[in-house]
């Protein structure tokens, strides 16, 4: 391979790794819903405050922090930054 394969390579694995992860936090934010509202049916039931929502919240986070990592953003995205980074680094020499 040469390098251009091998970055695109690179790029395409960190890609799949992201995507994973992010199913692997919303999974997570579906079983916090599930168990944390059968809880509160079991125990208080409809008309008492809805506790799970804040528990839901804290996991929504996590996924919402997931997801901006597939999206491509300049600035955010781990690849174009360092490829500036590189850049820089290149321009020294």
């Amino acid at each position: 391979m040469n390098e251009t394969q091998d970055r695109v390579r690179i790029a395409a694995e960190v890609r799949v790794d992201a995507r994973r992860h992010l199913i692997g936090r919303v999974s997570t934010w579906f079983v916090v819903a599930i168990v944390t509202t059968s809880a509160w049916l079991v125990t208080s039931g409809p008309g008492s405050y809805f506790w799970p929502i804040w528990p839901m919240f804290g996991v929504g986070i996590a996924v919402v922090v997931a997801a901006v990592r597939l999206v491509e953003i300049p600035g955010l995205n781990r690849e174009s930054s360092v490829e500036r980074e590189m850049e820089r680094m290149s321009a020294r020499d």
